[in-house]
């Protein structure tokens, strides 16, 4: 990359590769890969791993990944709401409320998702929890 292209490589390239082997199940050469980079791997490569092992139902090295996004991000209530999804997968039930309630512990709180569309010069907006949605006219 750095040869052909003159680019080179920051963070968010590794985090995609780690990404594609997560995605692929590839998990041994995403640790191998992860171990050997020329940077400490930061939350968004810990992220994408936990993401390909919820994708698996890998437990074992998504408590890895989030033993390092712990350390990282410690108020990402997504990264604990991700591992109790993959302890529900493997039928890990009691590790799922655990983590669920740690989270509730840690006095993490989970952000709805939102978002918005321009529609013939109007803004919608979209709650998760809402059934409806709320208007707003641009001039």
């Amino acid at each position: 990359m750095k040869s052909k292209y003159r680019l080179k490589p920051d963070l968010e390239h590794y985090a995609c590769l780690v990404d594609l082997l997560g995605r692929a199940g590839q998990f041994n050469e995403a640790m191998e890969f992860i171990r050997t980079m020329p940077m400490e791997a930061d939350a968004g490569v810990w992220g994408a791993l936990l993401g390909g092992c919820r994708m698996h139902s890998n437990a074992w090295l998504g408590e890895v990944a989030l033993d390092r996004l712990a350390s990282l991000e410690p108020l990402n209530s997504a990264n604990y709401v991700a591992l109790s999804s993959i302890y529900m997968q493997v039928g890990r039930w009691s590790d799922a409320r655990r983590t669920r309630s740690g989270e509730r512990g840690r006095g993490l709180v989970r952000v709805p998702g939102c978002s918005w569309v321009n529609v013939e010069s109007a803004v919608h907006g979209f709650g998760v929890v809402h059934s409806c949605h709320q208007t707003e006219t641009s001039d």
